[in-house]
């Protein structure tokens, strides 16, 4: 345990700059029973899988009501390097 212990100001401070994400709208999230892409969030570097809470999430993308993203769906900012996003114009 910390010798002491962190404040509620401490709590807002260090959560008051945590980045926003966009939304499925903004970022072109299509479901998979809408995507005919063979560009999937599971294979997208923005793409975890929590284990332990058994959660799948996106760094750039939140959705709505603590959903999870689904594996097989995907959005306009894919990319396997952060370097090339070849479902945006000119994302290359």
């Amino acid at each position: 345990m910390p010798a002491t212990l962190a404040t509620l100001s401490q709590y807002r401070e260090l959560i008051s700059d945590r980045p926003k994400k966009f939304s499925e709208s903004e970022a072109g999230y299509t479901s998979p029973a809408r995507s005919n892409s063979d560009y999937h969030c599971e294979d997208c570097l923005h793409f975890y899988r929590g284990l332990a809470a058994r959660r799948t999430v996106c760094e750039i993308l939140r959705r709505p009501m603590g959903s999870d993203i689904e594996p097989k769906a995907h959005c306009v900012f894919w990319t396997r390097t952060g370097d090339r996003f070849p479902l945006l114009r000119n994302g290359n």
